[in-house]
């Protein structure tokens, strides 16, 4: 499996929240039997993170809507990413989700040797996309299912409505998104045995 996960890291997402979604991240990596040889070998999984966007992207002006912090290829070795994951910093930017899905698909998933059968893009949002980009959402979540992406989204709060994500996520929703209005640790233990079954899913080919 290749799974990119888009992580919520503007203004919109609390610290607090931001906080518990990198334990999550940490829980998903913890979950993945990792890829050894990423480049070469076809088993394991393979793990990217980009984080959007960052301070001041405006799209139109030559600036990239995420911050890269690692690709399918980067990391060999579980403790690797979450020693990187220990260092990410919270960008506080816009909430630039269909941009950010947009710019994974073309050069995360699209520039790696030996492609996965499974593809995953997990976004983690905390609040509503900016206005600007919500068209953009829209777009790239059609055409990422048109591709044959698996798109999984865990919701964090109470900033954040539904049925603006309903469409983001692939089907059956009930499979594929997950909104989490409080963020106390039973719900995060919840999260994570749903996660744990969306993934045995993929495994079982659904």
């Amino acid at each position: 499996m290749d799974l990119a996960i888009v992580l919520d890291s503007s203004r919109n997402i609390r610290s607090s929240q931001f906080e518990t979604a990198k334990g999550l991240i940490r829980r998903i990596i913890d979950q993945l039997s990792i890829s050894s040889k990423p480049q070469t070998s076809p088993k394991g999984s393979r793990l990217a993170l980009v984080q959007h966007s960052p301070l001041r992207y405006f799209p139109g002006r030559g600036q990239v809507p995420v911050q890269k912090e690692f690709d399918f290829i980067t990391f060999s070795k579980r403790i690797h990413m979450q020693e990187h994951l220990e260092r990410v910093q919270h960008l506080q930017g816009s909430s630039a989700v269909g941009h950010a899905i947009e710019w994974t698909i073309n050069n995360v998933f699209k520039q790696v040797p030996n492609p996965r059968k499974l593809k995953v893009i997990f976004v983690v949002l905390g609040g509503k996309t900016i206005p600007w980009d919500q068209k953009r959402m829209t777009e790239i979540s059609l055409y990422s299912k048109c591709l044959g992406f698996s798109v999984f989204t865990v919701a964090l709060g109470m900033d954040i409505s539904n049925s603006e994500l309903t469409g983001l996520s692939s089907s059956p929703l009930d499979q594929h998104f997950i909104h989490l209005g409080a963020v106390m640790e039973p719900d995060i233990q919840f999260a994570d045995k749903f996660i744990r079954a969306f993934f045995n899913l993929l495994k079982s080919g659904m």
